[in-house]
Order: C-alpha cells, then sequence, then structure tokens
C-alpha cells in the first residue's frame, strides 16, 4: 500500500471562516392572495447549506495520525456542559494505551514522485526524499525500509554496522500550538486537518481499529445537524536522530543489486529510515451542532468574540468555557474527544473537561517516535535505479485508494444514520479496505482491478456526502419554529390547538416547509411526494348546527416509511367555503408523522387533502 502522492499539495486552510448563513431568505414566486404571504413563501424559509464541521490545521497535520495512546472523551449537552462523560478507548482508567492504536505495519503516506520527475511512459520516477510521515511501531533507523508500491515495512539493504545515529539540530525543538476551526466537509477531504480528524488510520493485516485511532463521533444522536469544529493541536518537538553519513549498502545487497536491479528492489524495497523525530502531541476535537445554520453562526461569532487568545487555552480554560457559555446562549450540543501521542504516565485522564486533561498531559508528557523521514537507496549508492516499472498514473490511483479511505471512514461518523446502521457502514467499508489491501500487489500488472476497488470506494464516499447533503436539508427544515411559519400566512384566530388559517377564494394549497424541488435537487435527496388519498383527506358533509372537526395526516395507510421535508395542506374546495386548518404549535417537518387539524366554517362540509415531500428511510438512514 503506497503512502499519499507527493506531487498532490498538502492545502491548509485558514481557519474562523464564517458560517454558513441560515434563516429566511426572499421567495422565488408570489403565491395568491389568502395563501402564503407574498415575501415570505416557505420555499425560501429554509435553506439547505453545505454541511458543517472548514478546512484547517497545523503545518505538521500531514504527517500526523498515529496516537499512540489517549482516548476519547464525549463532552456534555448544552444543558449540562459540565457533565463529565464516558471514557472511550484508554483501557483501564488513566492509563492510555501504550502500542500504536491500529498495530498498523505499513505506512500511509504516498512515497511518490513530483509531477515534473515523472519520466514518462511505464516507469516512475520516485522522490530521492519524501515528505515526512507516521513512524510506524517496529521501525529502527536505517535499519528499516520501505517498498514504495506496496508500503510494506522490512529489513533496509544498509550495511547495519554502517549505521550511526546522529542528533539534528536541537534548535528545532520546542513547543507549538494552533487552535483550527473546521466548517465545510466538502473540503475537509483535501485539508491536512484531516490528518487530525480521520477516525481511523487505514487497517491492514486484517487489524482492528482502536478506540484511540482518532475521531468518531458516530455513536451518538447529536450528529445530526449543523455543526462546526474546533481543533486544538498542541505538540512538543522533542529530539531527531538522523542516519549518519558513514551509511552504505552491505557487500550483500551490492551483490543482490549488480545480480538483478528488480530482485534488489523486490528484497530491500526503496526506501530506507534515515530520521526518526521524537514529539509529544495533544489533540482534542470539539463538534459543535445546531439545528440550523444560523444557530451555528450565532454560536460561532460568540465563541469568537469571548474566547481567550489560543496560546492561552492550557492556562486558563477561556476557550472551553466559552463553549460552554455559547453552548447554553444559541442551544447547541458540545461533544468533545481527545488524543494524545508521547508517553503520560501521571496524566488523568478521568475527567470531562479536555483543557484540564491537556494542562495534566503538559507537565508530564514524554516525546516518542511521532514521524520519519525516507531516504532513497540512490543517496547512499548512485547505483541503485530511482524508478519503478509502473505507470506514474497507475502508481497515482493506487495511492489514491488508501489517502481516500480515511475521509470515507470520518465521512461515516459524521453522516445521519443510527448507531445500528453506522457501524454496518463501517464494517462494510473496513471490509472493503482490507480487500484493497490484500490485493495490493496485484494492482501492479492489473490496472483495472485497480479501478474497480477504486470505484467502490469512491462510489461509497458519494453516498455519504449525499447522506450528508439530505441531512442538511433535514436540519434546514427542522429548524423553522410556529413563529416561522404564523409569519407566512393570515391568521384568523388562535386557541390551545394552534393557530388557525382559513380558506380563501381561489387558493388550492398551503405549504410548509420545502416542497418544490429541481430535477437535480429531487435526486441528490432522494425526496418523495405523496398526495390525498390513501386516508390522507378529510371529506365532511355538512351537519345541521354542528361544527365538523377532523384532521388529513401522514403517513395514513399508505405504508410509507419517510422523513417529512415538506407539507401543502390542499383546499379542495377552492371558493373559500373549506374552513380552517391549523398550524400546530411544533413543527411537524423532520418527523416520520403528521397530523393537521381541520374544521368547518359553521355547521358546513369541508373537504381537506394533505401532499407529503418526504426522504424514504433507506434512503436517509443509509
Amino acid at each position: 500500500m503506497p503512502p499519499k502522492a507527493h506531487h498532490a499539495d498538502n492545502k491548509h486552510a485558514e481557519g474562523g471562516t464564517a458560517a454558513p448563513s441560515g434563516g429566511p431568505t426572499a421567495p422565488t414566486d408570489k403565491p395568491h392572495q389568502g395563501g402564503n404571504k407574498a415575501g415570505k413563501h416557505p420555499e425560501g424559509a429554509a435553506k439547505a447549506g453545505a454541511h458543517s464541521p472548514a478546512q484547517a490545521a497545523a503545518d505538521h497535520a500531514a504527517a500526523g495520525g498515529a496516537h499512540h495512546g489517549g482516548g476519547a472523551h464525549k463532552g456534555a449537552k448544552a444543558h449540562d456542559p459540565a457533565a463529565a462523560p464516558a471514557a472511550k478507548g484508554h483501557g483501564k482508567k488513566g492509563k492510555p494505551a501504550a502500542k500504536h492504536p491500529t498495530g498498523l505495519k505499513v505506512p500511509l503516506v504516498h512515497l511518490a514522485t513530483s509531477e515534473a520527475s515523472i519520466s514518462g511512459g511505464d516507469k516512475t520516477t520516485l522522490d530521492s526524499s519524501p515528505p515526512a510521515q507516521p513512524f510506524v511501531e517496529g521501525m529502527s533507523l536505517g535499519i528499516s525500509a520501505v517498498d514504495a508500491i506496496t508500503g510494506e515495512v522490512r529489513s533496509s539493504a544498509l550495511d547495519a554496522a554502517s549505521v550511526q545515529a546522529v542528533g539534528a539540530d536541537a534548535a528545532k525543538q520546542g513547543d507549538s500550538f494552533s487552535l483550527t476551526t473546521v466548517q465545510d466537509l466538502h473540503q475537509l477531504e483535501e485539508s491536512s486537518a484531516l490528518g487530525l480528524t480521520a477516525s481511523v488510520t487505514a487497517p491492514v493485516d486484517g487489524v482492528k481499529v482502536g478506540g484511540s485511532g482518532g475521531f468518531d463521533f458516530s455513536d451518538d444522536s447529536s450528529s445530526s445537524g449543523k455543526s462546526i469544529m474546533y481543533i486544538l493541536d498542541w505538540s512538543r518537538i522533542g529530539p531527531t536522530k538522523n542516519v549518519g553519513p558513514s551509511a552504505k549498502l552491505s557487500d550483500k545487497a551490492l551483490q543482490d543489486l549488480k545480480a538483478d536491479a528488480a530482485g534488489f528492489r523486490n528484497k530491500y524495497g526503496d526506501y530506507f529510515v534515515y530520521s526518526i523525530a521524537y514529539e509529544a502531541k495533544f489533540t482534542a476535537v470539539w463538534k459543535c451542532t445546531a439545528q440550523s445554520s444560523a444557530d451555528i453562526s450565532k454560536f460561532q461569532s460568540s465563541v469568537n468574540a469571548s474566547a481567550s487568545a489560543p496560546g492561552d487555552i492550557g492556562g486558563s480554560g477561556g476557550f472551553q468555557n466559552s463553549l460552554k457559555s455559547a453552548a447554553q446562549a444559541n442551544n447547541v450540543t458540545v461533544e468533545v474527544q481527545y488524543s494524545t501521542v508521547g508517553g503520560a504516565q501521571n496524566t488523568h485522564f478521568d475527567t470531562g473537561d479536555p483543557v484540564s486533561t491537556f494542562n495534566s498531559f503538559l507537565s508530564s508528557c514524554v516525546p516518542a517516535a511521532a514521524t520519519v523521514l525516507l531516504h532513497h537507496y540512490s543517496q547512499v549508492d548512485s547505483s541503485v535505479p530511482n524508478t519503478i516499472d509502473m505507470p506514474p498514473t497507475l502508481y497515482d490511483n493506487l495511492s489514491k485508494v488508501f489517502s481516500e479511505a480515511n475521509f470515507v471512514l470520518l465521512l461515516n461518523g459524521l453522516a445521519p444514520g443510527s448507531s445500528t446502521t453506522r457501524l454496518k457502514r463501517r464494517q462494510t467499508l473496513l471490509d472493503l479496505i482490507k480487500s484493497i489491501h490484500a490485493a495490493r500487489t496485484t494492482y501492479e500488472h492489473d490496472a483495472a482491478a485497480l479501478q474497480k476497488a477504486l470505484t467502490s470506494l469512491t462510489s461509497f464516499r458519494d453516498n455519504l456526502l449525499l447522506l450528508v447533503e439530505r441531512d442538511d436539508l433535514v436540519a434546514d427544515q427542522c429548524a423553522l419554529t410556529h413563529a416561522d411559519f404564523v409569519k407566512l400566512f393570515t391568521i384568523d384566530h388562535e386557541n390551545d390547538r394552534g393557530s388557525w388559517v382559513k380558506s380563501s377564494n381561489g387558493v388550492a394549497q398551503y405549504t410548509l416547509g420545502k416542497f418544490i424541488y429541481t430535477p437535480d435537487e429531487t435526486t441528490k435527496y432522494a425526496v418523495k411526494f405523496v398526495t390525498a388519498g390513501n386516508g390522507m383527506n378529510c371529506h365532511m358533509g355538512s351537519v345541521f348546527l354542528q361544527q365538523q372537526v377532523g384532521a388529513v395526516t401522514f403517513p395514513a395507510n399508505t405504508g410509507i416509511d419517510g422523513t417529512v421535508v415538506g407539507i401543502q395542506v390542499l383546499a379542495n374546495w377552492t371558493d373559500g367555503t373549506d374552513g380552517f386548518w391549523c398550524i400546530p404549535p411544533d413543527n411537524p417537518l423532520g418527523a416520520k408523522t403528521v397530523k393537521i387539524e381541520v374544521k368547518s366554517e359553521g355547521s358546513r362540509g369541508m373537504d381537506w387533502g394533505l401532499s407529503v415531500a418526504y426522504i424514504p428511510t433507506p434512503d436517509y438512514d443509509g
């Protein structure tokens, strides 16, 4: 499994990007008099926006993602922000796991080529010194090697006696800190923030994913809605050890090289571990979820106005306090998880406050092997070919499979669906990744098989992105309030049942939520429509001196299971004699059942119906 392509630039985004705007917008068409008020048409009342968690991260995030210890802690709901969460991923209380979370045996970063170095034809020229990548358990300075195509770690071609460790520039040691805002899930895929937030490093060799491998909020129902993520990333750079200039190929390796260059790379790989950097690292992710973009925007503005400078987070806890107060004021749910790299035997992990945990970690952490630099053998001996027998496009596609895997795993944790559904999706995805890894050595000679694997993974990703889009639509409809609906119509009277709208001459329907969709939107959101009939109507004749009372309901006897995103109350008598329908006190959108009460005018009869736009459960729950 090759690591990520060198020519795919690491993209760093600026934090603090404004959240998507929400709330009512101008109408696109004017309804009939007596229906929805002009200028307040509900089709514009809710705008589906990008699912939120903004690209960004520290420079070293692209090389990170290998968390050697720590775990995940779930934060409190907004009404009780100080409640202590349950610990995840630590094993015994207060003792973070000591080993690599996945037992990973292969690196994940593409060892590749710059585009300028591609030699063309059926060969790819390897970078002589690819970017830093995560340390993999079992790696040794100079003694370990990596195959550029499969990513396997093996014994190097260097003469062990010639390998001497030398210290690097001590001036690079010290602490660094960043606090990043992540809002746009669609841009997150290309962001180095993914190195911090990915649920897991791609599992290989049948190894299961551990809870401390990253961040996954998939088992919490609050993942539905508009979200923003704050990522705290602190690191303490320790010593770095490099291979000294005395290193050379062993006599046996030289013999193998002279006899068969292809056999040499099959045996010894392409790169040796030239440098190992030691680091302690603490990463926390706060996921803040509201029911609308407008609420998230208010929440973010409140946090930005009251939070202490990022550098003060450890000492003052100002950021955590700002989150709590802003969450309470804006009805926002806050979850938090964190992960660590490095020794931390005296760190107190049994706390619901990640800032307190951070302070404890800060005072006791010991840097551990975190990242490595690889050098091609040609830097030691120029007679070693620096090309591989694989077309550049195929090599790039192979790397794309595994870089895509991390994003899809993260996406699964954010897409809507029950806990059972998400676990099932996750297992399907893990099985797919494992099968791709198991067949990796065949892809060099079977481009069609590789493309099939990549297509399967891409299809999985695209489906999850659609689920996120649908979740956005539902969240926007759920964000509408009774007050929003009342503004759309002329209210005749109110009582404990709700606000009553009188039928008007020439008006056939009254709309709540989003009921009009373009063909593209219908496909994207998987919206279906069902109309009057099948029990979704209420037709009653006149009764002397008695007002008729009834309701139109969904799903009635349609047998439909779906989430409602739009409602039209139908006045089948369009001469204004149908009586009244009621806007219920609670928003009926975003639910699986609807009941709209109706009543006649005096002792007259009435004929009401209901049309519903909904997303079928299989297309939303995933």
